[in-house]
């Protein structure tokens, strides 16, 4: 190659190696960027796409929620089965949204999989990686007897599941330690109409 310099073969190594680095860092945090753009952000009255105001229909929330795929289902609470909605993004996925409500009244989204909300804390984290208000903190019930519940300490509408390993009394919530401990496995976000 006449007419270009040669570098040794050292800094010619050290050169493609620092800039597929760079190529690599560039690349991550425009991912990162991108990733961080495409999560929902949480206020008491919005969950990303949907609001307070979203009607409790299937038609109204498969448009709030495009990319996803929403059906019917049933859940059930002290022995009573009622109406929901799932969602998710493809049919052969579990189920990432669960959607309550009552009449056309939307009552609250649980969110089942990462990376979807951004939050405090995220579905597969461990409680400890921040720090929990205790007082904001109230043990399960009924079905969830030996989870915890935590809320966000921000004005989101958001709560956080818990599971942790716990026998203690039911009814009381577990040393923070244990609490620290256990796993976060959903999101729940609860409007706050305007």
């Amino acid at each position: 190659m006449e007419g270009l310099p040669m570098l040794p073969l050292s800094r010619a190594i050290t050169l493609a190696t620092l800039t597929a680095s760079l190529a690599l860092v560039a690349s991550c945090s425009n991912a990162s960027q991108t990733d961080d753009a495409a999560l929902w952000t949480a206020n008491p009255d919005r969950l990303g796409p949907i609001t307070a105001d979203t009607p409790f229909r299937q038609d109204a929330l498969a448009e709030a929620l495009v990319g996803f795929t929403v059906n019917p289902g049933q859940a059930s609470a002290e022995g009573e089965t009622y109406l929901i909605y799932e969602a998710r993004r493809t049919d052969a996925a579990p189920v990432e949204l669960v959607i309550d409500g009552d009449g056309e009244q939307l009552l609250a989204v649980t969110v089942r999989v990462a990376e979807l909300v951004q939050s405090a804390l995220d579905v597969g984290m461990l409680a400890g990686a921040v720090d929990l208000d205790p007082d904001l903190c109230f043990p399960g019930v009924e079905e969830r007897s030996g989870d915890v519940v935590c809320q966000d300490e921000r004005p989101t509408g958001l709560t956080y599941w818990i599971r942790v390993d716990h026998a203690g009394p039911d009814g009381e919530l577990p040393p923070l330690e244990t609490l620290n401990a256990g796993t976060v496995y959903e999101i729940q976000w609860v409007p706050v109409p305007g």
